[in-house]
């Protein structure tokens, strides 16, 4: 099952009295670490220790003495130190060409991996949103996303060929 970040944080975990306040995602490989139930990433639960409801549309924390403090779980501390939390980072080609704004991110909950993740490119007040691939992302650094230059290509691509309104 795909879900996107936005549809899980602030949700409750269930049998627990704890609410998912971030997700904690290893850059390199896009696995998902853990999930924080404590605002500034105090506390985690490791992903092994979760189980993915589907009637509910949530994470199911399957025992209650798994919530660590962050510096116990060494690769999400990691992680959460070097500051490289996905948020409203920049998106850029490899020359540094602009893409968007990260507006969210796509999760497989029965794999714990990031699957895609959603640009929003703002035009005075209209914005554009574009879905990229894992595939497609090179690098996640701590201020930006590096993408493959296939990317802006499709984009561009995308935009030319949708109809122009008519002027009223």
């Amino acid at each position: 099952m795909k879900i996107f970040s936005s549809s899980v944080i602030k949700k409750k975990l269930l049998d627990s009295p704890y609410r998912v306040k971030g997700l904690v995602i290893e850059p390199d490989s896009g696995k998902l670490l853990s999930i924080a139930v404590r605002p500034k990433y105090e506390r985690l639960v490791s992903f092994s220790d979760l189980e993915w409801v589907q009637r509910s549309k949530s994470f199911r924390l399957l025992d209650c003495d798994a919530v660590f403090e962050r510096k116990d779980l060494a690769r999400s501390d990691k992680v959460i130190c070097e500051g490289k939390i996905l948020k409203k980072q920049k998106i850029v080609c490899e020359n540094g060409r602009f893409v968007g704004v990260l507006k969210d991110f796509e999760i497989d909950t029965t794999l714990g991996v990031l699957t895609q993740i959603q640009t929003r490119r703002f035009w005075f007040v209209f914005g554009r949103s574009t879905l990229i691939a894992r595939k497609h992302i090179l690098e996640i650094g701590k201020n930006m996303i590096k993408v493959d230059e296939d990317v802006f290509c499709t984009i561009n691509a995308q935009k030319k060929a949708e109809p122009m309104a008519p002027p009223a």
